[in-house]
């Protein structure tokens, strides 16, 4: 019988299986909620607004972007305790838009307070903005650390694990070995009884928790996992969930800012198949001090406070002829078609095609639409930006971009040419900055800008899209801490919306990290518009 059970043992190692592989805790996260698959009892609570979603087929814990995270139990404190070696790994997906370009970020904490900076009595995390394991028993001045200080890729699940035996700590990405140390002379059992145990959130109060981020498969061992069996057991799994859509993300606007879980700035409207859509550049992270902007995003609602945010449509790296920078953009429909004209810097406007709204969008010409040279009135270098698109009731589409100075043209009908001269409208009282919006009604044209700067709205008025063009006065005020201040206008089952943004963002808004905002548009009896009231509020659902 020894021999038997020899061989046998002999057979399964052989096969890269050890028995005493299994996981100590193990979250799966699937319909019956955060359940300890290891059968020891450490079951989780979700928090905020944490939650279980389908990613594809599979069922994935969802963090959302209001305070998410799990809290795996204090109980859980009883497994740390006693830990000298030990595997933790999980499977993270972020997001193609998620920057993870704060502090925090922690997907696994395990920690004795719950506000550090005031009882610095010690914790260890696992983060993807740093790719990493920290560990310390009393506070960030005292951290020991195996991390690459670079982020995990977005838009793609990623397994990350790290190991430790005796005093070496080994981080894997995707199953590769990317950092040893062997000087990690704390282990988990140093710490004790850890009371906090999450997953997505810090033991520091002024840290973000790890919204809009995907996991599964969250496991600790207690021991250190080999190569062979992280790629074996862990690392197999993750060309199945490579395979799977990312689900859009949805949320319920609760005021202004509409947008809270990214920095928007920039929008622009348009109403499709009774779906408001909002176009917008993402401005790359808080707290900015200069405009650094990467992609444009896309956003959908239909009764004005549930929104759903779309893969990113467009980026700057899709024009290869273009200045990387996403600036102001307008999205017309025409025929079945979607045109998305955009902005850079320095190098001029472009316009892509989709034959959805939402996208992805391809350049349609490969080189610039119009570019500084089209701009004879102005000399500065940033003269081309903000295109804005109008298509009169005869089927006309117009035109209308600049800095400075503001230009327009006829679109020829098959919206990447311009037909006929480029023009110029200047007159008496138009202190005209950038950010053009045209709009229509009751046979009045409305053309909308920003004027001065810091900026406000100011709008002029026509009886015909080539003026003359009567200003006025201003519309919208400054918007809170915001130098910029960009519109669009766009009714919307029979209401109709001024949508613009602001810094107002806590804790990091700007004037280079924005927010988009939704308030009402009124207009007088002759058909002047009512002053804009900006709120905090934002707009009521449409029933």
């Amino acid at each position: 019988m020894k021999n038997l059970k020899l061989v046998a043992g002999m057979l399964l190692l052989s096969l890269g299986i050890n028995a005493q592989t299994s996981p100590k805790l193990w979250y799966t996260f699937d319909e019956a909620g955060v359940v300890d698959k290891s059968g020891n009892g450490y079951n989780g609570e979700l928090k905020g607004s944490a939650a279980i979603r389908s990613f594809g087929n599979k069922s994935v814990l969802y963090t959302g972007v209001d305070k998410g995270y799990v809290d795996m139990g204090e109980k859980v404190g009883d497994l740390i305790g006693s830990l000298n070696n030990f595997t933790v790994s999980c499977l993270i997906y972020v997001p193609q838009a998620n920057k993870m370009n704060q502090n925090g970020n922690f997907f696994a904490t395990f920690s004795n307070s719950d506000n550090i900076i005031a009882d610095p009595a010690g914790y260890a995390f696992l983060s993807p903005r740093v790719s990493g394991y920290t560990i310390t028993k009393t506070d960030y001045r005292d951290e020991t650390q195996v991390r690459t200080d670079s982020p995990i890729p977005t838009g793609v699940w990623t397994l990350m694990t790290y190991t430790q035996s005796g005093t070496t700590g080994t981080l894997y990405i995707d199953g590769e070995e990317i950092k040893k140390d062997a000087s990690v002379s704390l282990k988990l059992k140093d710490l004790g009884k850890t009371k906090h145990n999450w997953i997505g959130r810090s033991c520091y109060t002024g840290d973000v928790y790890m919204d809009n981020v995907y996991l599964d498969e969250f496991r600790v061992y207690d021991k250190a996992l080999t190569p062979a069996q992280i790629k074996k057991t862990l690392y197999s799994a993750v060309s199945d969930y490579r395979a799977q859509k990312e689900p859009a993300f949805r949320w319920e606007a609760k005021g202004n800012p509409v947008v809270t879980h990214k920095y928007t700035a920039d929008a622009a409207s348009m109403v499709y198949n009774d779906t408001l859509w909002i176009f917008a550049g993402e401005d790359y992270a808080g707290g900015q001090s200069y405009y650094k902007m990467h992609n444009w995003v896309v956003f959908s609602t239909t009764d004005m406070k549930t929104f759903t945010e779309h893969p990113v449509p467009l980026r700057d790296s899709d024009f290869k002829w273009s200045s990387p920078n996403a600036w102001a953009s307008h999205v017309v429909e025409k025929d079945g078609k979607f045109y998305f004209y955009t902005s850079s810097n320095t190098t001029g406007i472009g316009v892509a095609v989709a034959t959805r709204p939402e996208g992805p969008y391809k350049d349609a010409l490969g080189k610039p639409l119009l570019t500084n040279k089209d701009c004879y009135a102005s000399t500065h270098s940033w003269a081309c930006i903000d295109p804005a698109v109008f298509i009169d009731d005869d089927g006309q589409a117009w035109i209308f971009w600049g800095n400075s100075q503001c230009y327009y043209a006829k679109l020829k009908d098959n919206m990447i040419e311009i037909d006929g001269p480029v023009m110029h409208i200047d007159f008496p009282d138009f202190a005209f900055t950038e950010a053009p919006w045209v709009h229509k009604k009751d046979g009045k044209y409305y053309l909308t800008y920003a004027s001065q700067f810091p900026e406000k709205i100011a709008y002029a008025m026509s009886d015909n899209i080539n003026g003359p063009w009567e200003a006025k006065g201003i519309l919208n005020e400054i918007a809170g801490n915001s130098n910029t201040n960009h519109q669009a206008i766009s009714e919307f089952k029979g209401q109709w919306y001024f949508i613009y943004h602001n810094g107002a963002m806590q804790s990091d808004g700007s004037s280079y990290s924005r927010s988009v905002c939704i308030d009402y548009l009124h207009y007088n009896e002759d058909g002047t518009l009512k002053k804009i009231q900006m709120t905090s509020d934002s707009v009521d659902r449409i029933d």
